[in-house]
């Protein structure tokens, strides 16, 4: 069963119940509620607002815009352009940066303390063309922001899943096909993208 703000105890814990208002608060106390990190996902998300321009976020923070609130270490951004990703400022409030590879292009990751920012970089111009344009509105510490769409979100679910063996990608695709959305986008682009799901 996956943890969600409605299973903290608002007597045993009145400050952290009261203070989760939105799925962002809910997040946040997850995500630093468990583990042992030694920097709180704020900061990062703080950091992250200061630097990124324009962002359009995935994973974990999608999932929670789009209804189902876990825990997370990291904030997933799609990269929109061939533009570099902007480590240097990163790394200059002491974020550690790697590159890594995967079957859709690669992922940048800028980690701190235990927490960080990761940018997904694709390989297939048309997938990011399809979700930056069916990007959807959202908040991200107050800020607007743009979020992955239900469909887009699903189907990079598919293929995370379709590469490994996550739990928690798995509970958030059970949950993310319960809602109503375009089965015909998600259907087509499966088809593009070979995914047997």
């Amino acid at each position: 069963m996956p943890i969600c703000v409605d299973m903290i105890d608002p007597k045993k814990y009145p400050k952290l119940a009261e203070s989760a208002k939105d799925y962002t608060t809910e997040v946040l106390i997850l995500a630093d509620a468990v583990g042992d990190a030694k920097v709180p996902l704020v900061e990062v998300m703080q950091d992250f607002l200061r630097i990124v321009r324009d962002p359009i976020i995935a994973g974990g923070f999608a999932t929670a815009h789009h209804g189902f609130v876990r825990g997370t270490v990291d904030i997933d951004v799609i990269a929109v352009d061939s533009s570099p990703v902007p480590s240097k400022e990163f790394i200059s409030l002491g974020y550690k940066y790697e590159e890594i590879r995967i079957p859709i292009g690669s992922i940048e990751l800028l980690s701190k303390g235990g927490k960080g920012v990761d940018f997904l970089r694709l390989d297939r111009q048309d997938l990011l063309d399809s979700i930056v344009s069916r990007a959807v509105p959202g908040t991200f510490l107050t800020e607007p922001v743009r979020m992955v769409s239900l469909e887009d979100l699903i189907l990079l679910k598919m293929l995370a899943l379709s590469g490994r063996k996550s739990k928690k990608d798995e509970l958030d695709f059970d949950y993310l096909v319960t809602q109503d959305f375009d089965r015909a986008y998600v259907e087509s682009w499966k088809v593009k993208l070979g995914i047997v799901r």
